[in-house]
């Protein structure tokens, strides 16, 4: 986990600080390394972190918990239906609601294990009968990446940064992102869209010189460059083989459609050419470290 704090431009809502300082007590006692992840953390990235326009609401929270066992993931849950602020989902085994009696706002919470729990291959099969299947690549380099989203003066939050959102996002769209009616696509997107205002000019300029002078100092499609690079980086060879399938031309085409559709910019020249202009980039950064001696 990186020493970078995320502090917050707009005050988290009531309901999700609270979540928040819930989730984080029961998971510290317990001393499970966890990282907050999906559509939740790339708003509170984006729209409370760094002021952004608000993207597609969501009250849902996933977390990433480190855990090597079904046993432990089990013991877990038993932990948070103890606390008395959390109820089993009927319909999700992996689900947890969070209700909070000030708000009297019920929350969706996802408990997705990572770790050795899933082996070698990422993949999770939840008991008892193997039928819920997910892949957790990406996890455990996100929680790497993973900044401190600072509640107060002594409280913080594990979130994944910009190239850990990036990551899982990918990874989702590749395993089940027409089933998700795209939502990790556009996720994707508009943290491409973001990430130039995310970078600090030093990186913009100088962590990676060649993406500036690449597009003619065009900031926009240099930083999607970089933040390709970053993820390149920091993969192993499966996890980097699901990102390079993930920007074949063919998928790169129905995560700009989803895009253009979910933020009512259809039929707008300029938007459709923005996001495959970012997408391409992104894609290069990715090629770029394969073709080096790596």
């Amino acid at each position: 986990m990186t020493g970078i704090w995320l502090n917050l431009t707009r005050p988290l809502d009531p309901w999700l600080d609270r979540l928040l300082r819930d989730l984080d007590d029961i998971l510290r006692s317990r001393r499970i390394p966890y990282l907050l992840t999906g559509g939740m953390a790339r708003e509170i990235l984006l729209y409370y972190g760094h002021g952004f326009e608000q993207g597609r609401a969501t009250t849902d929270v996933d977390l990433g918990v480190t855990l090597s066992s079904w046993d432990e993931y089990e013991a877990l849950k038993q932990a948070m239906l103890d606390s008395g602020l959390f109820r089993q989902d009927p319909k999700q085994v992996q689900r947890l609601l969070h209700w909070n009696p000030e708000s009297r706002v019920e929350t969706r919470v996802d408990l997705v294990p990572f770790g050795t729990i899933a082996g070698p291959t990422g993949k999770l099969a939840w008991p008892p009968d193997g039928s819920h299947i997910m892949r957790v690549l990406g996890y455990a380099q996100a929680l790497s990446t993973a900044l401190r989203l600072r509640l107060d003066e002594t409280r913080w939050v594990p979130m994944a940064s910009a190239p850990g959102l990036a990551m899982m996002k990918l990874v989702a769209w590749s395993d089940n992102g027409e089933a998700r009616e795209g939502r990790d696509a556009v996720d994707f997107v508009e943290v491409l869209r973001q990430y130039v205002r995310i970078l600090s000019d030093e990186e913009l300029y100088d962590g990676y010189p060649e993406a500036m002078e690449h597009y003619d100092f065009h900031a926009d499609p240099a930083a999607a460059w970089i933040l390709g690079r970053q993820i390149a980086e920091l993969a192993d060879g499966p996890l980097r083989e699901v990102f390079r399938d993930a920007v074949q031309p063919e998928s790169r085409i129905r995560m700009v459609n989803h895009y253009l559709k979910e933020r009512g910019f259809q039929g707008i020249d300029d938007r459709e050419a923005e996001a495959a202009l970012l997408l391409d980039a992104f894609a290069d950064g990715l090629a770029s470290y394969d073709s080096t001696s790596h």
